[in-house]
């Protein structure tokens, strides 16, 4: 337990592989399992999981549907395109704020690839 009490991971019993064989039997199964886990947890990305009760409803409250559809324009906009894109790229297609789409993109599930286009590191929906 650390300082506010709280569970050391901030998860339910059983929502970890180190707790339910069969969660981590299911997750070894899927081999796009860390897309859904990372699509499940998008709620729990403003908050330390040591973090009392004030900071986590506080983070709770900041995580908006807009940023929710922020994500999703972003992950919809790379996966249409083949070769990927950059956040440049993104911001351009999905008329959104280039900063917003640096910030929200490594939130999406897409993997980061070794190419770099135009100065920017190119982003893809697929580990290839």
């Amino acid at each position: 337990m650390n300082a506010c009490d709280q569970p050391k991971t901030g998860w339910p019993a059983g929502m970890l592989q180190d707790d339910s064989p069969e969660l981590s039997r299911w997750l070894a199964s899927k081999p796009d399992a860390l897309v859904h886990v990372r699509a499940a947890g998008f709620v729990h990305t403003r908050a330390r999981v040591t973090d009392c009760d004030t900071p986590k409803t506080a983070a709770k409250a900041a995580t908006t549907r807009k940023a929710d559809s922020e994500r999703i324009a972003i992950a919809a906009a790379v996966k249409a395109a083949p070769g990927g894109l950059t956040a440049r790229e993104v911001a351009d297609l999905t008329g959104l704020d280039y900063y917003i789409v640096q910030r929200r993109i490594s939130e999406t599930g897409l993997t980061k690839t070794a190419e770099i286009r135009d100065g920017c590191r190119v982003w893809s929906a697929n580990s290839a």
